[in-house]
């Protein structure tokens, strides 16, 4: 397959050369038609594309790991609640300007460990939130040095619930899916987030983030 590849790369670069008036273009067309593939394939592979499982009361993973599971399954599965909520700190950990949130309910130590210090580094760490929720808590430690560390945080007044939960880093990474970050729905709902780095996809996000962050006082 490389090899006809390779191939047709170099017929087509040959064909270019040659008089257009000779060479048809229907056969420039072939030629591109062939390579549009390996094309979709090299965008595709360059895409972050992955997932998060958090299953009902199963830790596969150290401190929480039982004694039977053996030591070296441990942070190898989908079953290592650890190991998925590493995914995201370590993105934020690694995110180079900014990192935007909208989650109903925020009460993970870790995450807010992680937003914190991005905040102090100078990054610039967004979160939207639901009004109500976030006057109960204004009051706890963690949000509090959220927003000393300069954390922006805004409230989305609502009749009903602000339920969004999707991250989105540096404007090019999204995670997206069905949990609070909460340590009950991290380590103990069944829960789930996707991962996804595709334009098209995340643009959206970044709009429609944008234009919350905007139409909120």
């Amino acid at each position: 397959m490389v090899t006809v590849y390779r191939s047709v790369i170099r017929l087509r670069k040959r064909l270019v050369q040659i008089n257009s008036n000779i060479i048809p273009t229907l056969i420039l067309r072939i030629c591109n038609l062939l390579l549009a593939p390996e094309r979709e394939r090299k965008k595709l592979n360059s895409e972050v594309r992955d997932c998060a499982i958090f299953h009902a009361g199963v830790y596969a993973c150290g401190p929480y790991c039982p004694a039977e599971v053996n030591i070296r399954l441990r942070h190898h599965s989908l079953d290592c609640i650890e190991l998925s909520l590493r995914k995201l700190t370590k993105c934020i950990e690694e995110s180079k300007s900014s990192v935007d949130v909208a989650l109903f309910n925020i009460a993970c130590p870790e995450l807010m460990i992680a937003l914190r210090n991005e905040a102090k580094k100078g990054k610039v760490i967004h979160m939207i939130t639901d009004a109500k929720y976030i006057e109960d808590r204004l009051n706890f430690t963690d949000i509090q040095e959220a927003m000393k560390k300069g954390v922006q945080i805004k409230r989305k007044t609502t009749r009903f619930l602000f339920h969004h939960k999707f991250i989105i880093i540096d404007k090019k990474v999204l995670f997206q899916g069905s949990c609070n970050f909460t340590n009950t729905a991290l380590r103990g709902n069944c829960d789930n987030f996707l991962i996804t780095s595709n334009k098209r996809i995340v643009k959206d996000y970044v709009q429609f983030y944008e234009d919350l962050w905007n139409d909120i006082p």
